[in-house]
């Protein structure tokens, strides 16, 4: 692959963007629980607050027992976008799709509207017909812990997930392509248990044209540049995150034989089926 720059509008800003802490609005999304009143004719809800009775009422919380949730999904991949006339093999541009057949997770809810301790193992993972891993196990990819909290975006109850510490979601070779460094956050739309109490969610990360006409640089073999623009798709939705547009992308940074090829716009499709306590996500 041959080097590949992005502007300072592009790829720089978003790496930026994306480490920022999402703006205070005026009302977020947050967690509630059904918790028993002292005295039986209080409340508006009977056992499990799923019906009008006394007895009960929802409460800021996470669940009595604090066990967290767990994830699991079927097909799942990761895009990463090449731009026109940046790669050898790619001459014309191309998404990659580096796909996983099945994973499964773990994490943990906090007040009032965070997650954190989220890691998910992927299976069954290659691209371009070789495996790609973390580890020393074929095909398993396994994310750095992750964090993140609920937000409101123009689509409904939104979760951001970016790397707990550092810059990092996840490391991952290919056989005899590249080591892909996945950087940033990205945000997936919550289903389930909004404004309805339950122990089964779904979250679904989806793909769009999120960063518009993005500028870069390409060189070729015979150091002749050319700036151009191209319209990548990343993770939506991408803006109304408490009043800051277009802030959580995810980056690849790739690797080839220990130097670094670029930084290539992302994003993540997969929908999660999380299970746990009893909750409640109230939106604003």
């Amino acid at each position: 692959m041959k080097r590949m720059r992005i502007l300072g509008l592009a790829l720089v800003a978003v790496f930026a963007l994306g480490a920022i802490t999402v703006a205070s609005a005026s009302a977020t999304p947050a967690f509630y629980e059904c918790k028993k009143e002292s005295s039986k004719t209080e409340g508006k809800f009977s056992k499990g607050c799923t019906a009008a009775g006394t007895g009960y009422e929802l409460a800021p919380g996470v669940g009595s027992k604090g066990k967290g949730f767990k994830s699991s999904g079927a097909n799942a991949h990761l895009e990463v976008v090449v731009p026109p006339g940046v790669s050898k093999e790619f001459e014309g541009g191309a998404t990659i799709k580096i796909e996983c057949t099945s994973n499964k997770g773990v994490g943990s809810d906090v007040l009032p509207n965070k997650v954190d301790k989220v890691k998910t193992t992927f299976k069954g993972c290659s691209t371009l017909g070789n495996p790609c891993q973390s580890g020393s196990k074929k095909g398993e990819i396994i994310t750095n812990e992750l964090a993140g909290e609920l937000v409101d975006t123009e689509y409904g109850v939104g979760q951001v997930l970016g790397p707990e510490t550092g810059l990092t979601s996840a490391t991952f070779t290919c056989t005899g392509i590249a080591t892909t460094n996945v950087h940033g956050s990205l945000i997936g739309l919550v289903k389930g248990d909004v404004n309805t109490i339950s122990k089964e969610s779904e979250t679904e990360f989806i793909v769009g044209p999120g960063l518009g006409a993005v500028p870069y640089v390409a060189e070729n073999s015979k150091k002749e540049t050319k700036i151009s623009t191209y319209v990548p798709t990343v993770n939506v939705p991408t803006d109304k995150l408490g009043g800051v547009p277009g802030e959580h992308f995810l980056d690849s940074a790739i690797e080839k034989e220990g130097k670094p090829q670029g930084e290539l716009p992302s994003g993540q499709v997969q929908v999660v089926k999380n299970k746990g306590e009893a909750i409640e996500i109230k939106a604003p």
